[in-house]
Order: C-alpha cells, then sequence, then structure tokens
C-alpha cells in the first residue's frame, strides 16, 4: 500500500502555505491515523523508499520514522532502499533493525 499523499505529494506544504498551521496539524493527525491503518493492519512489511531530499542522501523525514516505529510495534519486517546517514534519528532508525536492499528486490524475504 502507497502513502496516502502519493496522489499529491505536494498536499502538506500546500496546506501549510494556503491554510497555516491549524491546519496543517490537522492534516498531518489524519495522515498519522493513515499510517495506523495501512502499516499496522494491511502491511506484511513495510519497505522505505528514502531518496535524495534537500542534499540529503538517503532521507528519512519525522513522517516515515513515525511509519518505521509502528512498522516495528507490529513486528513488521522492515526494508529500507538506501543507506541513512549518520546524524540524527540514525540511531534510532538502526534499532529498527532493518534491511537495506539498494535495488535488490531478492533481499526481501
Amino acid at each position: 500500500m502507497l502513502p496516502s499523499t502519493v496522489e499529491d505529494p505536494e498536499l502538506e506544504e500546500r496546506t501549510w502555505k494556503n491554510d497555516g498551521h491549524d491546519a496543517h496539524a490537522k492534516l498531518i493527525r489524519k495522515l498519522f491515523q493513515d499510517s495506523e491503518e495501512r502499516v499496522g493492519k494491511w502491511c506484511d512489511a513495510f519497505y522505505l523508499l528514502n531518496y535524495e531530499k534537500h542534499g540529503a542522501p538517503g532521507y528519512v523525514g519525522g513522517a516515515a520514522l513515525i511509519e518505521l516505529y509502528i512498522a516495528h510495534r507490529e513486528y513488521k519486517k522492515i526494508f529500507i532502499e538506501n543507506d541513512v546517514q549518520k546524524g540524527p534519528m540514525y540511531d534510532e532508525i538502526m534499532g529498527f533493525a532493518p534491511t537495506f536492499v539498494h535495488g535488490d528486490l531478492s533481499k526481501i524475504k
């Protein structure tokens, strides 16, 4: 199952710019509820596609960290496409014991 914003990847930024903080916070709460449903109930595993963003290779943002936690809490296998750079949240991400795929889908078992 794909993230709820895959159809509209600019939804968060547009909501923030056009509707302000309260609307953005409400949207984030809805996205977290969607994550609970998708990851916690419907997925057998979690595969994070962490491509470069804002010049950071292997970027993992706050929302992805929360989804990683949901997957971990629900005993789902966790796969991450690219290495995670050392920095904020590195130890937390590594604590989920992910399998790094690097484009080799045979690692997904």
